[in-house]
């Protein structure tokens, strides 16, 4: 059979490998007719008797696919050709076009996928969740029950010999079968973007206003990021009366699409503005310039927070690409670029699953009874954000502790919706609100950011937080905007946003942008409906902790929702030896009654760990904090206030921290005093590091070698002073200080201090503290 299209040069390969074995990679350019032949010619194989089931990524992508091959074979869709998707389909009896999403619940109902002959993953390459999963649980089916289930993988670009790799074993490889396409040469042209302070809409529209006065033939594919961005370059445009705009983005009815899809009337000229959807599958008629605005919508799903986020991004060199190919599928074409000839793209974009919300994943597997790890995929789900979903199921109600579907569960993953919409709908049934729940389901489910709002209804905040139940949130003390959610993070709304002041927010959809969560959509609900639906998951438990705000010890009985307090009242103060831990790493050691002897014992013993070592410990403030529950804590019983904290006795609290045979060594090598020759005793200072006594010259005649410390290992440092006890000398060799110095100091202090002794020989003379007696 041949359709006249390039893929026509493969399909023998094709057919002939699937004839041999059951798997089959097929990598063919953008409009070679891969996704609209290759179903076609596979029904005539005798192998294949039973129905086709070819997956797109995207809604408009299906339909478009049936309807083509449909026109194809000269019939009406409903006849061999059908499609299927959620809320839309047409039964065919030969092949069915399906979003990547509808093949997990086909597997569910039907395991064996009985009177399916073959499953086709066509534009494999974007890598979406559904699709990776589809696959996995396809794997499964033909590897368990389903020898003879054909697959083929079909992709434009694409890691062949990693999906290879995949469906086939190192013993009996998959075969990888590359076709040509047929295009024409694309001109390539850079155009970065005007002035740094113009708008990236306003820039693009200049472009194409440029681009339609250039270029006087076909019509022109323009690529925005969102919908948003498509209205804003369509207001800026300014085109000739013989163009028509059109706009082309999944959420937007069938009507705008079929006409954004359908050849200009003659004499006319189409002008489209489209999101990634027109990058692959579609057939757009005459498409001869192409205008690439550089970027691209990503969402992922961020686990810390537990929203998800859309960031507009830098197109990847693969959608580069593609976009580009389109210019050149039916005659020469060019595409204008908005960025300059230099910049280097990112290769592809990351697959999906390693970034997205894995919930429905999650209760999919758990209904399969296959957990991730024993299936095979081209890239496994992450385990923290697969733990997350596990943990969200439990919440709600869906998963036991054993990781098994509860009947709960059993019912939700029944439901073609997310397992948290399904959840709402059903409890909110319940409670006689499923108009209100089926309403915010139409909303969310729509993925549309321009039209959609929430119902403004009383019983909104109680359907969403049960959607969303870690996303009800308290408004933070003092503020208008800021709240603080179930989950332990933080979000706000605008400026301009509703509700601002409320309570209780229950959240539907927030996202984090720039660092900041922003709260976009959500309804009030009251502490007597939330308590209502979630009272059960509250907890009430006694605590006494430091509070900084007073710096002293609070007691309360507090109610918490997660990380939300719902209420709190005093209470008798017990035990309160942690709290007072807590408020002394918080604020520091002068929360003690560190006095003089404490302070000094610490002086000693860091000056033995500094000069012995073991088994003398480091105690500077951070190492005794580190400790703090082996010394402070046992001193602490019966304390229970700041100001009790002031009466316990710090010092035998530290030495705590050594046994008795070290802390009498501690005497012996670090001892607080010396007796120096004049019979007085001097205390050493420890608190430089170094032992250090300040004494009267005159105290220290006779004595000729500098005293030692730590088992004289160490010279004490003298402060030498005057009669006046003013400092003369310091000196740590006292043997060289008579030699020396005291010399030039006798001759210029004996005048000053006449009855006070000079002794021309300090060695031998007696030591006194006192004067000289009178004549």
């Amino acid at each position: 059979m041949s359709f006249g299209l390039p893929i026509d040069d493969v399909l023998g390969q094709v057919a002939d490998d699937l004839a041999q074995q059951p798997n089959v990679v097929l990598v063919a350019p953008p409009g070679s007719g891969k996704t609209t032949v290759v179903p076609l010619h596979l029904t005539a194989q005798p192998w294949c008797t039973g129905k086709i089931l070819m997956l797109e990524p995207r809604r408009l992508a299906t339909r478009a696919a049936a309807q083509r091959m449909a026109a194809t074979l000269g019939e009406p869709i409903g006849k061999q050709m059908g499609y299927r998707m959620r809320g839309d389909s047409r039964a065919g009896a030969r092949i069915e076009v399906i979003t990547e999403g509808v093949l997990t619940r086909m597997l569910h109902s039907d395991p064996t996928l009985d009177g399916v002959s073959v499953v086709i993953f066509d534009e494999f390459h974007e890598r979406n969740l559904h699709g990776d999963v589809g696959l996995a649980l396809t794997l499964d089916v033909q590897g368990q029950l389903r020898p003879d289930l054909r697959v083929v993988v079909m992709s434009a670009t694409i890691d062949s010999a990693a999906v290879a790799g995949v469906l086939g074993t190192p013993a009996r490889p998959v075969p990888v079968v590359e076709g040509a396409g047929r295009t024409f040469p694309v001109s390539i042209m850079y155009s970065p973007p005007g002035k740094p302070s113009e708008p990236w809409h306003v820039s693009l529209a200049r472009c194409i206003q440029a681009a339609v006065r250039d270029n006087p033939h076909g019509d022109v594919l323009v690529f925005c990021p969102g919908s948003p961005e498509i209205h804003r370059v369509a207001r800026q445009i300014n085109l000739p009366t013989n163009v028509d705009v059109h706009h082309l983005f999944g959420t937007q009815d069938r009507r705008a699409q079929d006409a954004a899809l359908s050849p200009a009337a003659l004499g006319r000229r189409n002008v489209i503005l489209a999101t990634a959807v027109a990058e692959t599958s579609l057939t757009l008629p005459n498409i001869r310039v192409v205008i690439d605005g550089g970027l691209s919508r990503v969402g992922s799903f961020d686990q810390r927070r537990g929203m998800n986020r859309l960031d507009t991004v830098r197109v990847t060199q693969a959608s580069a690409d593609q976009r580009a190919g389109r210019a050149g599928r039916t005659a020469p074409g060019v595409c204008y670029r908005m960025w300059p000839s230099g910049d280097r793209l990112v290769a592809a974009p990351e697959p999906e699953i390693a970034h997205a919300d894995l919930t429905g994943l999650a209760i999919d597997l758990a209904r399969w009874g296959t957990p991730a790890s024993g299936l095979r995929w081209l890239t496994p789900p992450p385990s923290m954000a697969l733990e997350a979903a596990h943990e969200l199921l439990r919440e709600l109600d869906a998963l036991d502790n054993t990781g098994q579907l509860t009947s709960h569960g059993e019912a939700l993953s029944e439901m073609p919706m997310h397992p948290r919409l399904a959840h709402m709908l059903v409890v909110a049934t319940e409670l006689g609100l499923s108009a209100i729940a089926q309403q915010i389901i139409d909303v969310l489910d729509s993925r549309s950011t321009d039209t959609a709002a929430l119902p403004r209804h009383a019983s909104t905040g109680i359907c969403l937080a049960l959607a969303y139940p870690e996303r009800v949130a308290k408004i933070r003390d003092g503020s208008s905007h800021r709240y603080l959610l179930r989950n332990g993070t933080g979000a706000e709304l605008g400026p301009d946003a509703d509700h601002r002041g409320a309570t209780y927010l229950a959240i539907a959809d927030a996202a984090v942008h720039n660092g900041v969560s922003r709260i976009f959509e959500c309804a009030p609900i009251s502490l007597t409906d939330l308590t209502a639906i979630a009272g059960t998951q509250f907890a009430t438990n006694g605590v006494v902790a430091w509070d900084r705000a007073i710096g002293d010890i609070r007691a309360q009985r507090v109610t918490t929702l997660g990380a939300i307090t719902i209420a709190s009242e005093p209470i008798e103060r017990a035990d309160c030896t942690n709290a007072l831990l807590d408020g002394v790493r918080a604020e520091g050691l002068s929360l003690l009654p560190l006095g003089e002897a404490a302070q000094e014992w610490r002086h000693r013993v860091q000056f033995l760990h500094d000069t012995i070592g073991e088994p003398y410990p480091t105690v500077d403030d951070e190492a005794v904090i580190e400790r703090l529950d082996e010394w402070l804590a046992p001193a602490l019983a019966g304390v229970r206030s700041r100001r009790q904290l002031q009466h316990v006795d710090t010092l035998s609290a530290l030495k705590s921290l050594l046994d008795w045979s070290t802390n009498a060594a501690i005497d012996r090598l670090a001892p607080t005093s010396i007796t120096v020759p004049s019979g007085s005793s001097q205390m050493i200072d420890y608190a430089s590091g170094r032992p250090q006594v300040h004494v009267k010259l005159q105290e220290m005649f006779g004595l000729a070698a500098t005293p030692l410390v730590a088992a004289g290992r160490v010279p004490i440092t003298l402060h030498l002073l005057s009669p006046a006890r003013r400092p003369i000398a310091v000196t740590a060799d006292l043997a060289s200080f008579w030699a020396g110095p005291y010399q030039e100091i006798r001759k210029e202090l004996r005048g000053r201090y006449p009855r006070h002794p000079w002794p021309d020989d300090p060695l031998t003379a007696p030591a006194t503290a006192r004067l000289k007696p009178r004549r």
